[in-house]
């Protein structure tokens, strides 16, 4: 295939030709892409994030709390081993059974899958107080 000589001219005179200036108020070059904000994406995306870590929840939605954990803070009130904590621990939990909580109440016999269940969940509830209060890292 034979060289296009005038082609080759045609490219080096664009080449050598001075550069063009642009007209007044007019720009030299296209307009850049719009380019999305990432700023406001990033500033987005860690509300969320931090929404998530102080498992916030929208008003009206916040999620009942964990009956255990409401009478491990109302026992807390009171010397630990007293009269008085055990009353406001046992109260809060046949406060919750009484309300039909699923979480410390069972319909029927309680067999060895459901008390397992139970052992798994305390666990799992042990398990992530320690590594949401950091001392799985002492």
């Amino acid at each position: 295939m034979p060289f296009d000589l005038s082609k080759m001219r045609e490219d080096a005179q664009k080449l050598a030709a001075p550069p063009r200036t642009p007209e007044s108020g007019a720009a030299l070059e296209p307009p850049a892409p719009q380019v999305p904000d990432v700023s406001a994406q990033r500033r987005a995306l860690q509300e969320q994030r931090g929404a998530l870590n102080a498992e916030a929840a929208p008003p009206g939605q916040e999620p009942v709390a964990d009956p255990i954990d409401s009478a491990l803070h109302a026992g807390r009130q009171y010397p630990r081993g007293s009269d008085q904590a055990m009353e406001a621990y046992a109260q809060k939990i046949f406060d919750a059974a009484q309300a039909g909580d699923p979480r410390v109440v069972s319909q029927g016999v309680v067999d060895s899958d459901t008390r397992q269940r139970w052992h798994d969940d305390a666990h799992s509830r042990q398990v992530a107080n320690r590594d949401q209060s950091g001392m799985a890292h002492r």
